[in-house]
């Protein structure tokens, strides 16, 4: 089953790819929303798009967007520290 992704702008082309390869569609934040977009424009465009939002930002207002009816979506943190 392919899944649909937005990928904010820190996400590496090399993951993008990789999602690709395996039959993905991976939409760039890029070419849909301007790089310096708030969060809560970011969430809602992967919201429209029915995409999972893949990024290494903390979308600290991830809590505050309330769930689309018949949708919904989840927020992981993954920390790129040591």
């Amino acid at each position: 089953m392919a899944l649909r992704f937005l990928a904010d702008h820190c996400i590496s082309n090399t993951i993008v790819q990789t999602l690709r390869d395996a039959a993905h569609e991976v939409v760039r934040l890029k070419d849909v929303l301007p790089v310096e977009s708030q969060d809560t424009i970011v969430i809602a465009k992967a919201q429209e798009i029915g995409a999972v939002l893949l990024s290494m930002n903390d979308f600290a207002d991830m809590s505050t967007v309330p769930a689309i009816t018949g949708h919904g979506y989840q927020a992981s943190v993954i920390s790129n520290t040591n």
